[in-house]
């Protein structure tokens, strides 16, 4: 998951795709065991699995979008793991997941769907409190808004990205 989260975020696509494929493997061959009737009795996962089948499937499929050019190539995908941590009740995740997907929009130049995506993303960091997440998701909305050329808008959304650094550098700060 770490790999192909690495490709993914340096825009090796075609790597994070691969990597992220092998790690869905995996997890499929873990889970088949531990819900197994028989091997079940004698393995577990740590919740952490849950949340690591949801990225890597976010991983996976904002991949997919990024490679083939089209904006419904993970969705499927992407779609599930956003159900899985609505389910979970983890915004963390859900936020994350997609993020991957404003960020393959953009990458194909569909920043017309990337938009309404990122607003609806960066809304729920916010009322989740996830200012660690608000900043990479108003940043991402404000480059969106600048592939639409609306540069007073995007200039707000860098603004409330920067407010959220300074929110989350400032706890962080322990000399005070």
């Amino acid at each position: 998951v770490g790999i192909a989260s690495a490709h993914f975020l340096n825009g090796d696509y075609p790597a994070a795709e691969a990597w992220a494929e092998r790690g869905e493997a995996l997890m499929q061959d873990i889970f088949y065991m531990v819900f197994h009737p028989l091997y079940g009795a004698y393995a577990t996962v740590h919740s952490d699995m849950y949340y690591g089948r949801g990225i890597v499937l976010g991983i996976l499929s904002a991949a997919r979008i990024a490679n083939s050019r089209d904006p419904e190539a993970g969705g499927g995908d992407l779609d599930r793991a956003r159900a899985y941590f609505d389910a979970l009740g983890f915004a963390t995740g859900a936020v994350t997941i997609e993020g991957f997907r404003v960020r393959a929009l953009l990458e194909i130049g569909r920043a017309d769907l990337a938009e309404p995506l990122a607003a609806e993303v960066a809304e729920l960091a916010v009322e989740k409190g996830l200012p660690d997440l608000v900043w990479q998701m108003e940043a991402l909305r404000g480059e969106t808004l600048l592939g639409l050329g609306r540069q007073a808008e995007a200039e707000q959304a860098y603004r409330r990205a920067q407010v959220a650094i300074e929110a989350v550098s400032g706890s962080l700060a322990t000399d005070r």
